[in-house]
């Protein structure tokens, strides 16, 4: 059925088309109360993902230790005194309470041993009982200790004293969505409860489940805030655009109706919504309203031109089926290749748009001529087309008139900003992820400032076979090792197994300082080692530092606030120590969710490679058919791919920072800027194999036809992008900017850079068939 034929037959059966247009909004709406929230970091990284699994594979020796870290900064600046410690004892009391809680660490409950004669005494450094009677003395003595134990200082308690911590850990059962937000919210109560008890301090919360809950909040808040947005701003845009309100209406229906089978087929999938996938329906309608612009133009052009409605609606859809069926499709492309991406969420994104740009494509075809058919459209009383194609005829004429020198400007600064790109820093430091309106960022950059860090690195050691931590040789390069981390400036604390046994060794030694050093042997260590876990009480116990059989213990390294070069630089040169110093059944590698947020760029920029090649090739494939011309399709590589790079170049320049999210942008304007493309090339074509005009002849065609389109739909796409700026989650700030960059730069390309080298290419070949 060819395109006219197809018009018609859309105008003739508009019973059948609205029934059937419906069912399918329905039964893939439906599908949206499968939608859930993810609300895990871990969802980011693929299950195959290498770093991944090395974390997950610590943590089933080590059990899972998600965590909320509570801060307490007293008004005075003084943890120690009588008030602070009572508030740091209700915090740690009730915190037991908090959903999947299994342990609980503060100063107070820190477990604090000495020696009694010849008895070791392990008890909480500050009792509920203890408290009430204390006097100052028992104050600085209390100061006193926790200052100069590892264990605590600059985990738990700052060097001065002024802010304190209780650290919830979590293991979290992963069975429903719901179990972050119910941790979070049970904190927040008792915060709450907190601050009514304890007025004169201020709390901060951080740690890797309010990280959990940042994301699940981000997502949720981009849903209600950018969408809405969204539709305001296109209601604007195409009331500007079209000058007419029925139009507006009808283009509304069609953007609303595709946000939501999009959406709603990601729910029939399983999808969750993150905060990637959750600016889905912004970008499905930023991209869908590329469709109803095109045909509406059209026929509000004929109306104007004195064609009936039914007429002008017939023309529009038999000119623009093919152009808007392309756009589509390569779009559609685009994002589907965003599965090569090592990111999930990408994935979600990719295919929640694919889907709703196609139902877009089938509404815009079907359904809206329908309703511009029903609705009392007219034709403007004041057109400004003749104002357009004055602009649009002297803009060709200048383009036509300077193609040598437009191609030569754009080559060379084609190469300039291409080899800017290589400046870019990449950096995934997770809590610069949002920006300062989300609470997590502000309490996460205090704690980071003032107490402890939030990055951290796991080193799983192990030993020579079961209790072979208590063997002198691993004791004494465990040790080392540790002190060769506390020396380096990039590190703000150690949580070692050797410290508590230098202690255990002063204890049994009377606490004579002179003892502080590891045990002598493997049967003191072992010992030591029995005595004192079978004195610290339940959920205390040391599960989270040794292994069942006491083979391995972990060391876990607190970093400063680093970049993610620093981070990986400083990784590999702890695993190079440990290669070069300690035996081999030592050597490790170092894992976390620092870790895996650290390599995710690398392994997006490459995997997304891939996916953009295929797209590209694919895309390039898709226009050499439909455009039947080879050349022609060759010659749409030039501006389809120029953008990205001068896009990537001018960010290097402006910016020279970006996150994973960069590494997809190639492939979601890939398939967007063909639009332009297509249209400009499909206008050319049958300027000149249907109406038989010269090149420059084509090229003004193409401008006077297309011109006000282009620019009109490519406005409204900027803008779209330009609304996920508003984002308070970082990657969808720069996959907004860089993706409105890379448009509003194809779109220059489009109207200088194709009619150029069409115009040079194809004069020269008419010049020499001549």
């Amino acid at each position: 059925m060819k395109a006219k034929e197809f018009s018609q037959w859309v105008l003739a059966n508009q019973i059948k088309v609205i029934i059937g247009t419906f069912l399918f909004f329905v039964l893939s709406t439906i599908g949206a109360k499968n939608l859930t929230i993810s609300s895990d970091y871990r969802y980011f990284f693929g299950e195959n993902n290498p770093q991944r699994l090395a974390f997950e594979k610590l943590q089933n020796v080590y059990s899972k230790d998600d965590s909320i870290l509570i801060a307490v900064a007293p008004k005075d600046k003084n943890v120690f005194k009588k008030e602070t410690l009572k508030g740091i004892q209700f915090l740690t009391k009730n915190s037991w309470q908090v959903p999947f809680s299994y342990r609980v660490d503060s100063i107070t409950n820190f477990q604090y041993s000495y020696a009694n004669g010849d008895e070791l005494i392990v008890k909480d450094l500050v009792s509920e009982e203890a408290i009430e009677s204390f006097t100052e003395q028992d104050l600085e003595r209390v100061k006193q200790v926790a200052l100069k134990e590892n264990l605590i200082i600059k985990r738990l308690l700052n060097e001065s004293s002024s802010v304190s911590a209780v650290n919830v850990t979590i293991n979290l059962p992963g069975k429903s969505p719901l179990e972050i937000p119910q941790v979070v919210e049970h904190v927040r109560k008792l915060v709450e409860q907190y601050k009514e008890k304890f007025p004169n301090h201020t709390v901060y919360l951080s740690g890797i489940a309010m990280l959990n809950n940042a994301f699940n909040e981000a997502g949720m808040n981009d849903m209600m805030t950018l969408t809405p947005a969204m539709y305001l701003l296109i209601l604007i845009i195409m009331a500007i655009a079209l000058r007419s309100i029925w139009a507006v209406v009808a283009t509304f229906v069609i953007l609303f109706i595709s946000a939501l089978s999009g959406m709603g087929l990601g729910g029939w999938l399983g999808i969750p919504i993150t905060p990637i996938s959750s600016v889905a329906p912004t970008v499905i309608i930023t991209l869908a309203i590329a469709d109803s612009i095109h045909i509406l133009k059209s026929i509000l052009t004929e109306l104007n031109n004195g064609m009936t409605k039914k007429e002008a609606i017939i023309h529009s859809l038999s000119i623009n089926l093919r152009p808007v069926f392309l756009t589509s499709f390569t779009t559609a492309i685009g994002f589907l290749s965003l599965n090569f991406s090592d990111t999930p969420p990408f994935h979600d994104l990719g295919n929640i748009t694919a889907m709703g740009v196609t139902a877009a494509f089938i509404y815009s075809i079907l359904l809206l001529p329908i309703l511009i058919n029903i609705l009392p459209l007219k034709a403007s009383k004041k057109s400004s087309k003749n104002n357009e194609n004055h602009f649009y005829l002297k803009l060709s004429n200048w383009v036509t008139s300077n193609k040598k020198a437009i191609v030569i400007v754009s080559v060379i600064i084609t190469i300039f900003l291409s080899a800017q790109i290589p400046k870019i820093v990449l950096n995934d430091q997770f809590v610069n992820y949002f920006d300062k309106s989300v609470q997590f960022r502000n309490d996460s950059d205090f704690l980071m400032n003032n107490l402890t860090g939030i990055y951290q690195l796991n080193f799983d050691l192990k030993g020579d076979g079961p209790q072979g931590i208590a063997k002198p040789t691993f004791l004494k390069n465990a040790d080392q090792f540790t002190e060769w981390l506390r020396s380096k400036q990039q590190v703000n604390h150690v949580s070692s197994l050797t410290d508590t046994f230098k202690r255990l060794n002063k204890n049994m030694h009377a606490d004579d300082p002179l003892f502080y050093k590891l045990p002598a042997s493997s049967e003191l260590a072992s010992q030591y080692l029995l005595l004192y876990e079978m004195s610290l009480p339940y959920g205390l116990d040391l599960n989270n530092q040794i292994n069942v059989d006491k083979s391995s213990t972990r060391v876990v390294v607190t970093l400063n606030d680093i970049t993610t070069k620093e981070i990986i630089a400083f990784t590999s040169e702890a695993e190079e120590w440990l290669r070069s110093n300690t035996p081999e059944y030592m050597h490790t590698v170092a894992s976390s969710p620092t870790i895996m947020f650290s390599h995710i760029t690398e392994r997006n920029v490459i995997g997304m490679a891939w996916g953009t090649l295929i797209a590209f090739i694919l895309i390039t494939i898709t226009l050499m058919i439909a455009l039947g011309s080879i050349k022609y399709g060759l010659i749409s590589l030039i501006p389809n791919v120029i953008p990205a790079l001068l896009s990537y170049g001018i960010w290097s320049l402006a910016v020279g920072e970006a996150g994973f999210a960069i590494a997809v942008v190639g492939s979601v304007t890939l398939g967007i800027v063909v639009d332009d493309t297509v249209h400009f090339l499909a206008k050319f074509v049958r300027a000149k194999e249907e109406l038989g005009l010269s090149t420059d002849e084509a090229v003004r065609y193409s401008f006077e036809t297309v011109g006000p389109a282009l620019v009109a739909t490519s406005v409204v796409l900027i803008s779209g992008f330009c609304v996920l700026i508003l984002s308070s989650f970082k990657m969808n700030l720069i996959l907004g900017a860089l993706s409105a960059l890379t448009i509003g730069v194809a779109l220059i390309a489009d109207v200088t850079f194709l009619p150029a080298i069409l115009s040079f290419i194809d004069n020269k070949n008419e010049g020499v068939s001549k």
